[in-house]
């Protein structure tokens, strides 16, 4: 059920429209307060650097940025200048800013409409000081109860902190809110990762592109916010992306298969009453991460595959509410993951995400695994070259990525070919004489006997930042450091 609705700023409440037209207006005042300072700039030396800023950094409106008045004062300066004769000129353009800005049309009898229903909160990537001005003009703070601006911390959208402090401050759960914004990889990106719902706004004037991912698709479209409350008479599941009909190649992967049931017994001690997967990072179970960045890929069902301490996995996860997701726990006894896999294969729709529960690496890889699989319709698994010993298969591949080999026992080593880092994405193809299976073997025979066949099969090469948890050392060595600082997550 949505409590709440997250709303981005500029462009989505925020007609920039009208200050662009007044920019001549704006330029021309400034260089005259510049003047009056002693210094020598006019409308056009501004309005060049405008223009310059654009065609080098992208079509933003820069004039909202105290970078680009940095480089104004600098030019009119002769780069003799302060800190504080920049905060002057930017005032000056927050004074101009205050007089034209405008919000859209239907935004103020939307945010009536929905403050009778629903906690309202402003995620905007901006300066503060301007912002704040716009919710002073516009007396935004009658109807937002939080406010988060990436201008005040470290941090701005899609990094999770935005949205976090959102709920925080709203004492919601992820599944509980709903984010409505115009940009794929801020607002909708972002939102994704944490398992928000997301609706993205193109206004008539300020159509954006949709880039074809699905962890950039939003769950439903709108052309005004005043198409909000209707929208959130319904059920999420029951909205409708007209961007998911422009996926460049494959739609979002939705099933995924976790292996999440060893009993970690080079860990020591510390998996004698707890599941590897369960241990914390920074305070956060590793299995919690690994969910998140399948659900910012677009992934919404997942097969965990029990065994030691299941039980939990089942009190994480639980119904899956928490994460938007749809879990389903297959306990055993497996004899080996090849059988665990069979155990529900009757149950996966197609193309499914494989993953180790103890391996972390940066949401991007599974963005990299998804896009080579949409590109060549044929299972990815993904390799490291490393002469880490780990009990992984090993995989000899050609230079354009087909696999020509792989050592299934494990023994080869570094000299047999780089290492199967644990993440995969398979099809069913791969598994289907084995739907029946019930033998020890590890799931990768599967991919060796479809190989044997002449299936071809890619190896992708990884060269970024990983950890995988295997022995105690590894995991004593970051229990207490968060993934973001290990792996850049």
């Amino acid at each position: 059920m949505i409590k709440a609705v997250l709303l981005d700023a500029n462009k989505t409440i925020e007609d920039c429209g009208a200050i662009e037209s007044h920019l001549p207006v704006i330029f021309s005042g400034i260089a005259e307060h510049i003047r009056d300072k002693g210094y020598s700039i006019l409308e056009k030396d501004i309005r060049s650097l405008h223009d310059k800023f654009r065609v080098l950094h992208g079509n933003s409106a820069w004039e909202y940025h105290p970078v680009f008045w940095r480089t104004v004062v600098h030019h009119a300066w002769n780069g003799q200048f302060t800190d504080a004769d920049v905060r002057d000129v930017y005032n000056q353009f927050l004074d101009f800013y205050i007089q034209t800005i405008r919000l859209h049309d239907d935004v103020l009898p939307t945010l009536r409409l929905l403050r009778k229903s629903y906690r309202l909160a402003l995620v905007a990537n901006g300066n503060a000081d301007r912002l704040y001005r716009l919710v002073s003009m516009f007396k935004l703070n009658n109807f937002f109860d939080c406010i988060a601006i990436s201008g005040e911390s470290p941090f701005a959208k899609p990094d999770p902190f935005p949205f976090n402090y959102a709920l925080s401050e709203l004492q919601i759960h992820p599944e509980e809110a709903v984010m409505v914004g115009d940009r794929f990889t801020t607002d909708i990106a972002g939102a994704r990762a944490l398992g928000i719902r997301t609706i993205h706004i193109s206004r008539k004037a300020y159509m954006s592109e949709f880039h074809g991912k699905p962890w950039l698709c939003p769950d439903a479209d709108i052309r005004s916010i005043g198409e909000i409350p209707s929208l959130l008479e319904n059920s999420p599941t029951s909205w409708v992306s007209t961007n998911a009909s422009s996926y460049v190649g494959n739609e979002a992967v939705t099933d995924a298969v976790i292996v999440c049931g060893g009993k970690g017994v080079r860990m020591g001690a510390i998996t004698s009453e707890k599941q590897k997967c369960i241990l914390p990072l920074s305070g956060i179970p590793m299995l919690d991460y690994l969910i998140r960045s399948l659900v910012a890929v677009g992934c919404r069902r997942m097969f965990f595959l029990l065994g030691h301490y299941g039980d939990q996995v089942k009190r994480l996860v639980g119904d899956g509410r928490s994460y938007a997701i749809n879990p389903v726990f297959l306990e055993g006894p497996y004899n080996g993951t090849l059988h665990a896999v069979a155990s529900c294969f009757s149950e996966i729709r197609g193309p499914f995400y494989y993953l180790h529960a103890n391996v972390i690496y940066p949401t991007r890889l599974l963005e990299m695994l998804w896009s080579r699989y949409s590109a060549t319709n044929d299972p990815q698994i993904v390799v490291v070259n490393t002469p880490k010993k780990i009990g992984h298969i090993r995989v000899q591949s050609l230079n354009d990525g087909i696999v020509t080999g792989i050592d299934i026992t494990t023994e080869g080593g570094p000299a047999f070919g780089d290492l199967f880092l644990g993440v995969a994405l398979y099809d069913k193809e791969l598994f289907s004489r084995f739907a029946h299976y019930n033998g020890r073997e590890m799931a990768e025979l599967a991919v060796k006997k479809s190989l044997n066949d002449g299936r071809r099969i890619y190896a992708l090469p990884y060269e970024g930042r990983w950890k995988h948890y295997e022995t105690e050392g590894d995991y004593n060595a970051d229990a207490s450091c968060t993934p973001s600082v290990l792996v850049g997550w």
